[in-house]
């Protein structure tokens, strides 16, 4: 399995690399398929590799031959300054914290790396959209609905053999199957879907089809099975800024009517497929406040973890204090709110002691044991609280400086000579993405920067285009 990952990887940098030039779309497209899949992930002699890594290396360096980096013109500076000033000062801190905080500063550093490297990714897919951002929309769907297949396949399964069928489902144990299929665990299956349910709705709203309607129900069908009560959140909210922005942007109410009753017959008709095909299967036994497969970048057994690098435990000779005591519960559905709201305390107390850089890349767990997870480093689960954690306060500021202009930006792009409806799309995807991760910090994959690097390439597409009439015409 390992060699067979190794050569999909190599295979689509070399795809993707080729591509760069005279098909950057594909590019895109090559890489965001291959970060879709975050639950495959290579082992090698120096640690774990995750798909996407070398395709972004290819990429970056087909770029660079290409002579596809080039500097901003001064009005396109003037869009993404504050995004990358943002990301400098974020990475820094990170940066700093890991190397000098963090009880375990080498893994630290692993983490930070990877943040570094996904970001560099979401830099790589905005040179490569630069004019032309508008045509990844059949890939973001297509890849969505291969992911969300996959999941109804893995359901059937576990409908059919039961308990026995195991892969792609977690959650058998408490009674309460779930599908993750190709993502990390449930949370980021049911997000990544999540996020790519305003781009099937856009497909639809602009060319309402029969064959569209089904591939947004599918996609419906696939985030309804993981069964994530942040996702529906997130997609909630995003739906609603995606619906306010396509308003915004001049598109009467009454025109969005026809396609928001089949959004909502697709997303209701999703809802009773969980119990269809994931019945549990045994009887419930007693279970503990914790989250189901927690997200964690750093952790030993090859879970999740930085650039090329397996995750030994903590080295600091700290020994990581308990989480707060679980309180036992018959529920079928863990009590995931007050585990997380249960780290709140523990967090806010360690960066105390370091708030200005913060305490290190995923380094809550280098400090607390999880006894839910058999005394695992434990994780800091949701991302309003992370980043200040792992990059302090002016961290987390560079950050949501850089989150806050790209959403702007696309605000922007609503309006105006240039402006573009699949902003509103983008925009209800990011808004998803941001509500639902506050259930879940996953913010360190690549897939989220590919989308805000898409996301920003059309923003500046449109305002670009707007500028230019401005020009022309003397105003």
């Amino acid at each position: 399995m390992t060699a067979l990952l190794l050569i999909v990887s190599i295979a689509g940098a070399l795809v993707a690399g080729i591509s760069v030039r005279s098909r950057p779309v594909l590019a895109f497209g090559v890489l965001f398929a291959l970060a879709a899949f975050s639950r495959l992930t290579v082992e090698l002699p120096p640690g774990t590799m995750r798909l996407e890594q070398p395709a972004i290396a290819a990429v970056g360096l087909g770029l660079a031959v290409s002579g596809r980096i080039r500097v901003p013109s001064g009005y396109e500076r003037r869009l993404v300054a504050p995004i990358v000033a943002g990301l400098v000062v974020y990475l820094a801190c990170l940066t700093l914290a890991s190397a000098f905080v963090a009880p375990d500063r080498i893994e630290s550093l692993r983490i930070a790396a990877w943040h570094a490297l996904s970001i560099s990714g979401g830099v790589a897919a905005f040179l490569l959209l630069r004019g032309r951002a508008a045509a990844v929309t059949p890939w973001l769907v297509g890849i969505g609905l291969v992911a969300a297949a996959i999941g109804v396949i893995v359901g059937l399964l576990f409908l059919v053999v039961g308990n026995g069928w195991t892969l792609g489902i977690q959650g058998t144990t408490e009674g309460f199957p779930r599908v993750y299929a190709i993502a990390w665990e449930g949370n980021l299956y049911a997000s990544f879907l999540g996020a790519l349910v305003p781009f099937a709705f856009e497909r639809f709203r602009a060319g309402p089809s029969v064959l569209r309607a089904a591939g947004l129900f599918l996609i419906a069908i696939g985030f309804a099975l993981a069964l994530t009560r942040g996702a529906y959140l997130g997609l909630g909210v995003g739906l609603a800024a995606q619906f306010g922005a396509l308003i915004w942007h001049g598109i009467p109410w009454r025109r969005l009517v026809t396609p928001g009753v089949v959004l909502t017959a697709c997303l209701l008709c999703a809802v009773p497929w969980p119990n269809l095909l994931l019945p549990s299967r045994a009887p419930v036994p007693p279970t503990v406040d914790a989250t189901p497969a927690p997200i964690a970048p750093g952790r030993s057994g090859g879970e999740a973890t930085a650039v090329g690098a397996a995750s030994p435990p903590p080295s600091s000779g700290t020994t990581p204090s308990a989480a707060p005591t679980p309180i036992p519960s018959d529920r079928a559905y863990p009590d995931t709110i007050r585990f997380r709201l249960d780290r709140i305390q523990p967090a806010l107390n360690d960066l105390s002691t370091s708030p200005i850089i913060g305490l290190g890349a995923d380094s809550f767990g280098q400090r607390h044991a999880d006894p839910s997870q058999g005394g695992a480093p434990d994780h800091l689960g949701f991302l309003v609280l992370a980043v200040p954690y792992d990059s302090g306060l002016v961290g987390a500021a560079g950050f949501w400086v850089a989150i806050a202009a790209i959403l702007w930006l696309l605000l922007r792009s609503l309006r105006g000579p240039g402006a573009t409806p699949l902003a509103a799309a983008y925009l209800g995807s990011i808004v998803s993405l941001l509500v639902a991760y506050q259930a879940t910090n996953a913010i360190h994959f690549a897939i989220n920067w590919l989308l805000l690097g898409a996301a920003t390439a059309l923003a500046a597409d449109s305002l670009q285009a707007a500028q230019t009439l401005d020009v022309s015409s003397g105003t």
